[in-house]
């Protein structure tokens, strides 16, 4: 692999002409039923490969303030926990019957709502965004439940994510999961425009067979910057673990993510 900083291509592989989406689907099983594994991985990868330009490097580097929507089992919020710069991690879910499960997960979940660094919300995620400053977040990131539930589209929608960008700070990243299986390919196509307009500096990540993930930086460029993640990864052991246990501990699989760029899109 070439070394240095390069901008994030789109992937080779194409969609049908039916616009059906083509991806490198190769993460291991599910866990509990549920695809944890590459939204876990988004959230554990993203401040280690994107650097959205030289003004705003720093805050990338250094995440201090997250907020997570939706708990699922609560290995989006464990990856975001693992990072040593972390000072304020925060849940937002509807259901406080779900949060009380959290226990039953631990083996995903790290019992992270232990940590004291964890607040918790039984809140709307909008809402919660709503109430919070602009420029609030280094990181947002949603684990929602499926999109045909009542409500969810909504997380999909261009109004949602103006409002999220308007709550990171310079720098700051928004990562979503797309299970692309769930509604027909026109609908996901939509989403992901959606998701371009609000954030030109974007791309689409691979996760297993048709689970995407949509992530964007609220900066003007993205890049992939080789030497900067191996040296990240090397000054955080607990992530690079978690990398390795999720089958990411190569560089190469780490950049095998990237699907597609925002122009690609």
């Amino acid at each position: 692999m070439q070394r240095g900083a390069h901008p994030v291509a789109p992937s080779e592989e194409s969609g049908s002409s039916s616009g059906t989406i083509g991806l490198h689907g190769r993460f291991g099983p599910f866990r509990g039923g549920l695809p944890d594994r590459h939204r876990h991985a988004a959230v554990v990868v993203a401040d280690l490969v994107l650097v959205p330009g030289e003004s705003v490097q720093i805050v990338l580097e250094r995440p201090e303030r997250a907020l997570v929507i939706c708990f699922g089992v609560g290995s989006t919020l464990h990856a975001a926990s693992l990072h040593p710069s972390i000072k304020a991690l925060e849940i937002a879910d509807l259901s406080r019957h779900v949060l009380e499960q959290a226990d039953l997960f631990a083996e995903s979940n790290g019992g992270v709502l232990r940590d004291p660094r964890t607040s918790v919300f039984v809140d709307d995620g909008r809402h919660r965004l709503a109430t919070q400053p602009e420029g609030a977040y280094d990181l947002i990131t949603l684990e929602p439940p499926p999109i045909a539930f009542a409500g969810v589209s909504s997380l999909y929608s261009r109004e949602f994510y103006a409002l999220g960008r308007s709550r990171l700070k310079a720098g700051g990243y928004l990562t979503q999961w797309l299970p692309g299986y769930q509604v027909p390919a026109d609908a996901v196509l939509s989403m992901i425009r959606a998701f371009v307009d609000v954030f030109p500096a974007s791309v689409l990540l691979s996760g297993d067979d048709n689970e995407l993930i949509l992530m964007g930086v609220n900066g003007p460029s993205i890049t992939l910057d080789i030497d900067a993640l191996e040296r990240r990864i090397g000054e955080r052991p607990a992530v690079r673990a978690e990398l390795e246990r999720i089958d990411l501990g190569a560089l190469t699989e780490i950049a095998g993510m990237f699907a597609g760029s925002a122009e690609a899109l």
